[in-house]
């Protein structure tokens, strides 16, 4: 796609386009010639919003056009650095860099050449069909393009270590893969540039993010120049900057981002061994091979312009991106596209170089969704394709049927902070991966065979970065790089947007959009533990009492989706109608459980996984406890990690005699201060020791960091099997409950005579029981079985 034979080198004239975003963008020779390639041609055709026309019919604007508006915004951003970069930096090094201009604004300009047909939906399909080999590329690019010298994760220092690359979105490969081809090469040699070879590594390592030879020497110093990286590919680079104003325009949305002003205020944060130790970020004093960074940093009177940016990209992915029809659309056409693929590599013997030339065909957009309205297969005239392609191009689009979020779903919030969030859609990765999984639940619910009818559009990841990589300095300021944070709370603005934006949806055609709710509320219920309110149904615009109807209209499908469990299928349908969580029942996920023990190395988790559900719903505990469940998952699956820790150890012996009990919490202690599984849950749990334990000397108390309640874990230590010490001693941890900041669920921790047989789910039994005002409160029981025989002869009590 880029014959250089076909296309005429540039004259020697700068030349000028009119923009309505940069009002003026210059192309010198290199530039023109680039774009007049049939490759940067196509993209006049692939609209940079893909089917979001369909509801602005102003988005039709190209990826041409944004990738020269990129061109642009990457030289804006390069002469900005490259002026503040000078004060520090002595001649040589600056002219240096300057000869990396125009590598940058190609890469600028080329960076989105790789786009496929809808864009990002094109892309997920393709991806989707070719996922080991996208996995094999970017595994090419990270041994040869290696990260560099980056601050770690949560940490302020620039470590040599090479960080995880982050994997490159498909577009972003094929990109890469134009950029260093042999046609890239001829045309670039034909231009007249030097270096040829070099141009074109340097060009890919700016695509990526991780441009080669950014260290340079000069009197005995190393210069690592990090804030040309972030120009191209970084979390606030020309791509972004170009497509968030582009793309409110286009759509007729007014905002209040002002670019220029953003821009105006980059600078170069200037980094060494020597730097201000009061400084948020410092180079590895362990460290020898650099001696000064310059990183891509922001003046304090840009703070303002920034954050209003990132809140703008916020609203945009509201307003456009995530707009409930155009996903709706989305999962329409993606569901179609990858049919078309697999019946044409099927039926018509495609191969992959077929597939990509179909995806990235030079008729775009139009001549795809056209092509599959309208083509015949030889051997399977499919119908069903051409007559979901004709719904399309008639924007006959799929309806809401249910709402997916924090603010939808029943009693789960009060498990606050970051543990809810992952509670709360810990079954993210089953979904995002493969939302069909849903799709066919949903379906088998009540029988359905109308597939095809159903889209599932899982929420996105949140957008917003918590800790964006971009450095604040304030020269008048004693103090040298500060984080960004200082300057606006990123992390609240990515909070706030999980908690009140972040929403996926479950579409069904208007005819049946009640029963698809009340199906997809079922088997979220049933398969997911996860009830939803009446917001869900709000926002799709769904009436209560149809669903209320239509959930008993589907209660003998339901019942059989059960295996003909009539109560469980009735307890889910009445906790479905029910407005209230404190009448509303926990029902684990099986998928839930399974992310709790799946880093525990149990050989039977399904079975463990099974008995704690069926306990769990045994006990009748209400949904207003729900964040006691979820605490008490976390402190068990600390306690069996122990377990697996210990598990041919002889850790206790007889020689300890009464401090048999004493040396069990002493030794737990430890553990939990030295392990990993022990410093994850203190990310979570705060722990100290109280003395006045029941039955006991002293308590060690783990209280969430979340507010709620504590969790009590009664060790016990008997020369006695599992099931005697279950019967004497389940009912002891309740003994707690008079205290109102303890848990609904407590935990008997015993050290037992037995046998080790590796059965995980033969140590673990739970019991129900009430207190006075006849709350259920649900004890588990999990043993250690040791093969030598304990001797404890005294009490002891860890409250967790």
């Amino acid at each position: 796609m880029v014959p250089s034979e076909t296309v005429k080198v540039g004259t020697s004239r700068t030349k000028a386009f009119n923009d309505p975003i940069w009002k003026i963008v210059s192309a010198d020779p290199t530039a023109q010639t680039i774009i007049s390639t049939p490759l940067m041609q196509r993209l006049r055709r692939v609209r940079q919003l893909g089917l979001a026309f369909l509801v602005f019919p102003g988005a039709l604007h190209s990826r041409l056009e944004h990738s020269i508006g990129a061109m642009k915004a990457s030289s804006l951003m390069f002469d900005e650095l490259y002026r503040a970069s000078q004060k520090h930096l002595p001649t040589s090094i600056s002219d240096k860099i300057a000869d990396h201009r125009q590598s940058i604004c190609i890469a600028g300009l080329i960076h989105d050449c790789g786009h496929l047909a809808f864009s990002h939906v094109g892309e997920r399909v393709l991806k989707s069909l070719f996922t080991e080999q996208f996995k094999q590329l970017n595994l090419v690019l990270d041994k040869h393009f290696p990260s560099t010298f980056l601050p770690k994760a949560g940490e302020s220092s620039l470590s040599p270590e090479v960080e995880k690359s982050k994997s490159s979105a498909p577009a972003e490969l094929l990109s890469v893969l134009f950029a260093l081809s042999p046609a890239m090469q001829k045309l670039l040699t034909d231009i007249g540039l030097s270096s040829v070879e070099d141009r074109m590594l340097t060009i890919t390592g700016f695509i990526i993010g991780r441009p080669k030879n950014l260290i340079m020497e000069d009197g005995g110093k190393k210069h690592f120049l990090s804030f040309l990286k972030c120009i191209v590919s970084g979390d606030l680079d020309a791509d972004k900057i170009d497509y968030v104003a582009r793309d409110a325009y286009f759509s007729g949305l007014p905002i209040p981002a002002d670019v220029s002003r953003l821009l105006s205020q980059l600078t170069v944060v200037h980094v060494d061994k020597d730097s201000d130790t009061n400084s948020d970020i410092h180079l590895d004093q362990e460290d020898n091979s650099i001696t000064d960074a310059y990183l891509f940093g922001l003046k304090p009177a840009g703070a303002s312009a920034l954050e209003m940016f990132v809140m703008t990209r916020s609203y945009l992915f509201e307003r456009i991106y995530c707009h409930h029809k155009v996903r709706a659309a989305e999962r329409m056409i993606e569901r179609l596209l990858r049919q078309r693929l697999m019946l044409a590599h099927k039926e018509e013997k495609w191969d992959t170089e077929k597939i990509l030339s179909y995806l990235l065909h030079p008729t775009g957009d139009d001549g795809v969704l056209h092509e599959m309205a309208t083509h015949h297969l030889q051997e399977n005239d499919d119908e069903h394709i051409r007559d979901f392609a004709t719904q399309v191009l008639n924007r006959e689009i799929p309806k809401r049927a249910l709402a997916i979020s924090r603010q939808t779903v029943w009693g789960q919030t009060k498990s606050a902070g970051k543990m809810s969030s992952d509670a709360l859609f810990s079954w993210n990765r089953v979904l995002e991966t493969d939302p069909q999984v849903l799709q066919r639940e949903i379906c088998k619910s009540i029988g359905s065979k109308d597939f095809d009818s159903l889209y599932v559009d899982w929420p996105h990841k949140n957008l917003i970065q918590e800790n964006p990589d971009i450095v604040g300095h304030d020269e008048f300021m004693l103090k040298g790089a500060m984080k960004i944070n200082r300057y606006f709370d990123a992390q609240q603005l990515s909070n706030a947007y999980q908690e009140v934006k972040q929403t996926g949806w479950i579409f069904a055609p208007d005819g049946k959009r009640v029963e698809f709710a009340a199906a997809a509320a079922y088997t979220l219920a049933s398969k997911y533990d996860t009830l939803i309110n009446r917001e869900a149904l709000r926002r799709a615009k769904v009436d209560t009492n149809e669903f209320n109807k239509s959930l008993d209209d589907n209660l003998e499908k339901f019942i059989a989706s059960e295996g003909g469990n009539e109560p469980v299928a009735r307890r889910i349908v009445s906790d479905l109608k029910s407005t209230s969580t404190s009448q509303q029942l926990i029902r684990p996920a099986m998928h839930q459980l399974k992310a709790f023990l799946s880093d525990i190395g149990t050989t039977d988790h399904e079975a463990v996984a099974m008995r704690i559900r069926s306990g769990v719903i045994a006990s009748e505990l209400t949904r207003d406890h729900y964040a006691d469940y979820l605490n008490s998952m976390e402190v068990l699956s600390l306690l069996l990690n122990y377990i697996q820790a210990h598990r041919f150890t002889k850790t206790f012996d007889d020689t300890k005699g009464q401090r048999k009990e004493d040396f069990l919490q002493e030794n737990l202690e430890q553990w939990i201060d030295s392990s990993d599984a022990g410093k994850k849950l203190k990310r979570l749990f705060s722990v100290s020791r109280h003395p006045g334990a029941a039955n006991g000397t002293t308590d060690l108390v783990f209280k969430p960091q979340n507010g709620s309640n504590s969790i009590v874990v009664e060790l016990k230590s008997e020369d006695a099997n599992f099931s005697k010490m279950y019967d004497a001693h389940a009912g002891q941890p309740m003994a707690y409950q008079q205290d109102k900041e303890m848990s609904r669920v407590s935990i008997l921790f015993c050290q037992s005579k037995g046998s080790d047989l590796g059965k995980t789910a033969d140590s673990i039994q739970l019991r129900k029981t009430s207190s006075g005002n006849q709350i259920p409160i649900l004890a588990i029981c999990v043993a250690m079985m040791m093969t030598d025989k304990p001797s404890a002869r005294g009490h002891q009590s860890v409250a967790v």
